[in-house]
C-alpha cells in the first residue's frame, strides 16, 4: 500500500457500522479534535464494528481513536508519531460530514524540512507532538482521497485534512502496533 487502500466491504454492514458509531456518542458534546475511549469501549458499546475490525485487522490493535475536525476546519500537515518513531499504518473509517473532505498525502523527499513539535491546532489535539513541516510552502501534494469507506492507510508520511462541511467530520481511525 503506497498511501491508502480502501477496504470492499458490504454496503450494508458499512451502513450498520457507521448508524452504530453515530450513535454511540454525542458528538457535539465533545470540545477537542480528538476523543480516545477506552480499551474495551469499542467491544462493549460498538460490537458490530468490533467484530468486523477484528476480522480484517492484520496488526494488534495498540489504540483506537476519534478524530474530529470542525466544520471548515483542518488537521495540519503532520506525521503521527516522531520522525524518528512514526506511527506508520491506520485503519480508518467515516462517522459523519466525510463527503467532500479530503485527506492528502505530501512529498516528504526533503527529510531537512521536518521536525518533531506540536501538531496545530494543538489544543484542540492534547498537545500531540508528530513531525510537522518547517515550512510549509514545501509541501507538495502528491495523493488525496476522501476517506468515504473503511480505508487503510500510511500516517508515517505527511499528511492533512481540510473539513469544507458544515458538521464537524468524525472519523474513527484504530491505530496498530
Amino acid at each position: 500500500m503506497k498511501y491508502y487502500k480502501k477496504h470492499p466491504i458490504e454496503a450494508q454492514l458499512f451502513e450498520d457500522i457507521k448508524k452504530e458509531l453515530v450513535n454511540s456518542n454525542d458528538w457535539k458534546s465533545i470540545d477537542k479534535m480528538a476523543w480516545i475511549p477506552s480499551a474495551e469501549w469499542l467491544e462493549r458499546e460498538c460490537p458490530v464494528s468490533y467484530q468486523w475490525i477484528e476480522s480484517v485487522r492484520e496488526r494488534e490493535i495498540h489504540f483506537i481513536r476519534f478524530h474530529l475536525t470542525p466544520p471548515h476546519g483542518k488537521l495540519n500537515i503532520h506525521i503521527d508519531g516522531t520522525i524518528e518513531n512514526p506511527r506508520v499504518h491506520a485503519l480508518n473509517i467515516p462517522v459523519i460530514n466525510y463527503e467532500n473532505a479530503y485527506m492528502k498525502w505530501y512529498d516528504y523527499s526533503d527529510k531537512s524540512n521536518w521536525k518533531n513539535d506540536y501538531v496545530e491546532p494543538r489544543k484542540e489535539l492534547y498537545n500531540a507532538k508528530g513531525g510537522v513541516p518547517i515550512d510549509k510552502s514545501k509541501c507538495k501534494v502528491i495523493e488525496k482521497t476522501i476517506i468515504d469507506k473503511p480505508t487503510f492507510l500510511r500516517t508515517d508520511i505527511p499528511h492533512s485534512i481540510n473539513n469544507p462541511n458544515d458538521g464537524v467530520r468524525v472519523i474513527l481511525s484504530v491505530r496498530f502496533k
